[in-house]
């Protein structure tokens, strides 16, 4: 089920595309996995399906490749589709008796949360590829992702992992990958950044044990992945909402605001500033204001 032309258009980048390729083999694997051991879909998988959908997959091709790596006779796939219905079924009459006795409780917040379960159905696994003409989660992250390498589509978390250190080009070249790979598997909604770094501290772990930096500095490999796949998402996901931006023609931004901000920060926290445009008194420039973008 690899990528189709489309799909390659799009990212354009040969080393961009293989991170979907290894995204996509992972998705199906840990689906595979879900499958074998509950003999049903969980919800889990299907929000893993879902948010391959979105990055234009079909979860149709998605749930066959499933199916080819449990190497399943027809009997048993037919199995896990009624195995499945009857799950969601009975989960639905649950959720529906708590929203009932939530709101006879007048506790809005569970009523609210009940909305929020699954199809009961297997509409979801028929749904086929979106149209990536349209603005895609996958035409997003690509632009996210030629923004913050400036062009070059390769260290998205801009890492600075171990240059001018003495190591191989192949052990950083596998250190960036993994970390990309990560960025990419968190940011698509695909795992969650738990999950995410996990499966590569994993195997790195096999010959890394700390993350050495220019500036003398070495981490422990899980807490240089954290941090770098943190930043990565984090910067990504500001890409993302400036093209938004542009798109919308959206000139003001609105910064949150959190407690325990440091002193120089928590003075610009809280207010709106302009975007694009001429700045003002009322809304002052935000990039100079905030110091956005700079490290």
């Amino acid at each position: 089920m690899a990528l189709n032309s489309e799909q390659i258009d799009i990212l354009t980048s040969e080393y961009v595309a293989g991170l979907y390729e290894q995204m996509e083999q992972d998705v199906i694997n840990d689906i595979a996995r879900r499958v074998r051991k509950t003999e049903r879909f969980t919800e889990t998988a299907e929000l893993m399906a879902k948010a391959m959908r979105e990055q234009g997959y079909s979860t149709g091709k998605i749930r066959d490749a499933v199916f080819r790596e449990v190497t399943t006779s027809p009997d048993y796939m037919q199995e896990i589709a009624e195995n499945t219905k009857e799950y969601k079924q009975e989960v639905k009459a649950i959720i529906a008796d708590t929203v009932a006795k939530a709101k006879i409780e007048n506790n809005e917040l569970v009523a609210q949360a009940g909305t929020m379960a699954w199809n009961d159905d297997m509409q979801m696994w028929q749904q086929h590829d979106i149209d990536l003409k349209k603005p895609s989660n996958l035409s997003q992250l690509r632009k996210a992702f030629e923004k913050q390498t400036m062009g070059e589509l390769k260290n998205i978390a801009q890492t600075t992992a171990f240059r001018g250190t003495q190591v191989s080009a192949d052990t950083l070249n596998a250190y960036t990958r993994s970390v990309d790979l990560a960025i990419l598997k968190a940011a698509s909604g695909t795992f969650t950044a738990r999950e995410a770094s996990k499966s590569i501290i994993k195997d790195l772990a096999k010959g890394m044990r700390t993350i050495d930096y220019k500036s003398g500095r070495s981490y422990h490999l899980d807490t240089a992945v954290r941090m770098s796949l943190r930043t990565g998402v984090s910067q990504l996901a500001g890409k993302i909402t400036e093209e938004n931006m542009k798109t919308t023609g959206a000139s003001l931004v609105y910064v949150d605001a959190h407690a325990g901000a440091r002193p120089e920060h928590a003075e610009w926290q809280g207010k709106v500033y302009t975007y694009e445009g001429k700045p003002s008194k009322k809304y002052p420039d935000f990039k100079e204001s905030t110091g956005y973008g700079t490290v």
